[in-house]
C-alpha cells in the first residue's frame, strides 16, 4: 500500500528486441532520402539537430523514415542554412505503440460524447 500522497510509478519492462529506451528519432519523409541515403534538411528540423541534439559534422544520430525503416545517419555537413546527412537504414520500423491505440480510442470517445452533449443542448423553438 502506498503512503498518503505517494504516487505509483509505472515502469516498462524491457525484453530482448525492444527499441532503445531513448526514442529521440529524427523522422525523414521518404522523398527526402536519396538513393545513396543522402538527405538534406533545412528549417526547424535542422535547427533541432544542431541545437537540441547538438550534433555536429561527423556525429551520428538516430533516424527513421516515416512508415519505414530506422537506422543511423552521419552528419556530413552543417551550415546555417542546411544539414547534410548520410543515412544507413537497416532497422525495421518500431511496432505500433499501445498508447497510440488508447489515445485514438479516448479521442473517438471524447468526440462522440461532445456530439451527444451538443445534440442534447440544442435549443428548441416553438412554432
Amino acid at each position: 500500500m502506498l503512503a498518503a500522497g505517494a504516487r505509483r510509478r509505472l515502469t516498462w519492462r524491457r525484453t530482448p528486441g525492444d527499441p532503445p529506451a531513448s526514442v529521440n528519432l529524427l523522422l525523414l519523409e521518404p522523398h527526402e532520402v536519396g538513393p545513396g541515403g543522402e538527405a538534406r534538411l533545412s528549417g526547424r528540423r535542422a535547427l533541432h539537430v544542431r541545437q537540441v541534439l547538438r550534433a555536429a559534422t561527423g556525429d551520428r544520430i538516430a533516424v527513421g523514415v516515416l512508415d519505414g525503416p530506422t537506422g543511423q545517419a552521419e552528419v556530413l555537413a552543417s551550415t546555417d542554412e542546411a544539414l547534410h546527412l548520410r543515412a544507413v537504414l537497416d532497422g525495421s520500423p518500431p511496432p505500433p505503440s499501445p498508447a497510440a491505440l488508447l489515445l485514438a480510442l479516448v479521442t473517438v470517445g471524447s468526440i462522440w460524447f461532445a456530439g451527444h452533449r451538443l445534440r442534447s443542448l440544442r435549443l428548441r423553438t416553438s412554432d
